[in-house]
């Protein structure tokens, strides 16, 4: 557990850092905190072949981190490089995060490309427009056991999730709601920021497509992103590795362990054959 002070955006940010090897770093979604990818994303770890330092960052203003003067994605970015400049000097580094995290990824690999390895797009948010799944996202529900949450606890559970059952809010309940919880009366993130970046990312990456392994993950029925609007990023990624999750919503990992874990893992696994190839 550790704080980087950035002076140019007068911010601190709060970062775990896990592990040892390339440095790896992970960025959450927007509305919660780092522990919403400890919780996804150790799992995975802990079957890859591979050791990676893991870098788990609480983005400016959500979390714990401070706002400072970060007002939207731009600054997002800026202050993270800073942050992994702090951390690795000039060293690569492999970036990957869910939702709007991806998308701060993405911009990242349309800015700075030569100091990334490569980079994880989970339930990737887009700008794109797209068609969301029918019946607003939802694979199973369990009415009888929603009845037994308070209305605060079902509303949030129902948000993002695509299996309404009690196997799945046990592990909403541990590794997603806290996050949710920290940022629920979150003034800055609501009212200040701007997820938004100040130049085109479709277009920057169809101008300078980014060369390294890229994985963009989707969940059939996600309702908030969707899955198919990210199919057409292919062009922008030739060493891209695109898939969709069935039966699956937003909170990817929640709905589906064990494919997600397999999933990345298994890309994780093959990283290397990438990178040797192109030696």
């Amino acid at each position: 557990m550790a704080f980087f002070t950035d002076p140019e955006f007068e911010t601190k940010l709060y970062y775990e850092e896990i592990g040892e090897g390339e440095p790896f770093l992970l960025i959450h979604g927007w509305a919660i905190d780092h522990r919403f990818l400890i919780d996804a994303m150790e799992p995975v770890f802990a079957m890859a072949k591979d050791s990676y330092r893991r870098i788990y960052v609480d983005v400016p203003g959500m979390g714990v981190s401070e706002p400072g003067k970060v007002k939207n994605g731009d600054h997002i970015v800026e202050v993270l490089m800073h942050l992994m400049d702090h951390l690795t000097g000039d060293q690569q580094f492999l970036v990957g995060g869910n939702s709007f995290g991806a998308a701060i990824s993405r911009a990242m690999t349309a800015k700075y490309p030569e100091r990334l390895r490569c980079a994880m797009l989970l339930v990737p948010a887009t700008s794109l427009a797209t068609r969301l799944p029918v019946k607003e996202g939802i694979f199973r529900r369990d009415e009888e056991f929603l009845k037994t949450l308070t209305d605060k606890e079902r509303d949030a559970f129902c948000a993002m999730n695509a299996n309404l059952t009690k196997e799945a809010w046990e592990r909403y309940k541990t590794g997603v709601y806290p996050s949710v919880l920290i940022n629920e009366n979150n003034e800055f993130m609501h009212r200040v920021l701007k997820g938004t970046f100040s130049f085109d990312i479709d277009k920057a990456l169809q101008k300078r497509p980014f060369k390294e392994p890229v994985l963009i993950l989707t969940a059939k029925y996600d309702s908030a992103v969707g899955y198919e609007a990210q199919f057409g990023w292919l062009s922008d990624y030739p060493q891209a590795t695109y898939a969709v999750i069935d039966n699956a919503g937003h909170n990817l990992h929640v709905d589906q362990p064990e494919a997600f874990r397999h999933f990345i893992a298994g890309w994780l696994d093959g990283l290397h054959n990438v990178w040797e190839g192109k030696s």
